[in-house]
């Protein structure tokens, strides 16, 4: 409705009817990526969001109300509703229902919508749309200041094999990069994919590629480099009722970009998938130390694993303080030895904030937590990269504040926390930063980001186009 004419019908509502309410569910915020992919889904329809550009912001539809003559409103996105106004019994019945997996979408939206609900006369001393009892508190932040902007580059227009999302990749030498997996475009149309890419620099251009078709269709897996040179990928599912159980090997020749898989069973099924799995070091040893994700039977695993590099077995590790709380959909990477674990998604449905260190010391590891100056954001579905002591890490999710989050830096021995806008006003499409990967270029002092996106119920499936590089910060 032209919002000259949903304003008369508000005024016209508010007049009429002495003791009443209204209720309004509508979309907001269309300024980020996810919110310029609903706005042109909607027109493509022939059914644009007329009072979206208008009233962009909560509070712009709070205000509306209150200038027509209601006397009192109350009005939430759909995340805060979940969270607080929605028995728990109600969510466990929902979760009961099927197997559900697709996370980012449903918070994503549920940022993009709320619900609104003006009151007149009695009603209005009774509020709306209050925080149920027993249901955990919903905190709405602010979103972070920014310390600065990077730019946001495209690839070569000749990439166009990673647009997909739910990948993994590693850059095996400075001219190749190789992707497992996913969910994405493929044969002209969206499917799980059954290749393996390689990205290769020509002439300081990453502009070749090339795809064999060996992979078994497996996404939301981890891929980890083993000592001699090899990729481990552990975990993924087909499926959310369906995991993948065994491992493989990836063997790249840097010379000519072939890639071959060896299957492995490792005796023990690591039935999980959204986990991590880091590269680590305890006298001498390497381990792959696994941590999180989720299964058919537990919404959010926390016991650590680890795995003998040496002789690809599992291996009793010891392990002293506070483990982090189960999560998945959160980030771990290398660092001094150990590794360095951030955000996730707890198994109550909530973003987490912790950033926590896995350390070696003598004959076992041990957890520290991170204090961090301002505090980090919760969020999930994000990268990160450890260049010396400062942790870098790339998009992601959160509910919590608005928009989507950027390039981020904490300090991890002072775990102060910058946080930087991405420019993204070279790209012709909206940059998704979840369900992406990314490596690390130093020789270039940037990211590059692979593939990103998701299929929304409401919206349909949204990637990103090609490949970005990611400026690093003047500060790295």
């Amino acid at each position: 409705m032209d919002p000259t004419r949903s304003e008369a019908v508000i005024g016209w509502a508010a007049q009429r009817f002495l003791h009443s309410r209204f209720v309004l569910y509508e979309q907001f915020f269309p300024e980020d990526a996810f919110g310029q992919v609903m706005v042109s889904h909607f027109e493509a329809l022939n059914s644009a969001l007329r009072s979206v550009s208008v009233y962009p912001q909560l509070q712009d539809q709070e205000q509306r109300f209150l200038r027509k003559g209601w006397k009192s409103c109350r009005v939430l996105d759909m995340n805060e509703f979940s969270a607080s106004c929605v028995p728990e019994s109600e969510k466990m019945r929902l979760d009961s229902l099927e197997q559900f997996d697709e996370f980012e979408e449903i918070h994503l939206k549920c940022s993009h919508y709320f619900i609104l609900v003006a009151s007149k006369g009695d009603l209005a001393a009774v509020p709306a749309l209050r925080p149920l009892s027993g249901c955990a508190e919903f905190e709405v932040l602010p979103a972070p200041a920014c310390s600065g902007a990077v730019l946001a580059k495209p690839l070569s227009s000749d990439v166009l094999g990673l647009r997909r999302f739910g990948h993994r990749s590693f850059i095996v030498s400075s001219q190749f990069i190789v992707t497992t997996g996913g969910f994405g475009e493929g044969t002209g149309k969206h499917h799980r994919l059954e290749d393996i890419h390689v990205l290769l620099q020509e002439e300081e251009a990453w502009s070749r590629e090339a795809t064999s078709s060996q992979w078994d269709g497996r996404l939301l897996h981890s891929l980890t480099p083993l000592t001699d040179g090899d990729l481990l990928v552990l975990g993924g599912r087909f499926s959310p009722s369906r995991p993948a159980v065994d491992a493989m090997i990836l063997t790249c020749e840097k010379a000519t970009g072939a890639v071959t898989i060896t299957r492995r069973d490792l005796s023990l099924e690591l039935r999980r998938w959204r986990h991590s799995a880091t590269r680590v070091c305890l006298c001498g040893r390497f381990y792959v130390f696994v941590f999180g994700g989720r299964s058919i039977d537990f919404s959010a695993l926390q016991d650590p694993v680890f795995l003998d590099i040496e002789s690809l077995s599992w291996d009793q590790v010891s392990v002293m303080g506070v483990t982090p709380l189960g999560c998945h959909s959160h980030s771990s990477c290398e660092w001094e030895g150990g590794a360095v674990i951030s955000g996730g998604l707890l198994g109550s449905g909530a973003p987490t904030g912790s950033i926590t260190v896995l350390k070696p010391a003598g004959s076992h590891f041990f957890w520290e937590r991170l204090d961090t100056t301002p505090p980090f954001t919760p969020r999930y579905s994000h990268s990160s990269h450890v260049i010396g002591h400062k942790l870098l890490l790339v998009g992601g999710v959160w509910i919590h504040a608005r928009g989507s989050p950027g390039l981020t830096m904490v300090d991890l021995i002072t775990g102060h926390v910058c946080e930087f806008h991405i420019d993204s006003t070279a790209l012709e499409w909206p940059l998704m930063l979840h369900g992406h990967s990314s490596v690390l270029l130093p020789d270039m002092r940037c990211v590059a980001i692979l593939g990103g996106g998701g299929t929304c119920f409401s919206f349909g499936t949204h990637l990103n186009a090609r490949p970005v590089m990611l400026e690093l910060p003047p500060t790295m």
